[in-house]
């Protein structure tokens, strides 16, 4: 499941994105395609933390917790 939600975001950013501008899901599927797979992972891993430090910090500027929510 998570295989082709990740594919259709991709395919979306491929689609939009104007040529020979790179966004960050299709620079790692060019360095994997390109045999770089360590940084392909390395790009990866950046992003997921980027990710999760981002929604940490707009959780906390906004005050809401998963408990408050229930």
């Amino acid at each position: 499941m998570i295989f082709i939600i990740s594919i259709r975001e991709l395919v979306t950013a491929s689609l939009i994105a104007p040529p020979n501008v790179l966004v960050i899901s299709t620079f790692i599927m060019r360095e994997f395609e390109q045999g770089s797979v360590s940084i392909g992972m390395c790009m990866a891993v950046l992003t997921v933390l980027f990710t999760v430090t981002a929604l940490l910090i707009m959780n906390r500027i906004t005050g809401e917790s998963a408990v408050d929510s229930q």
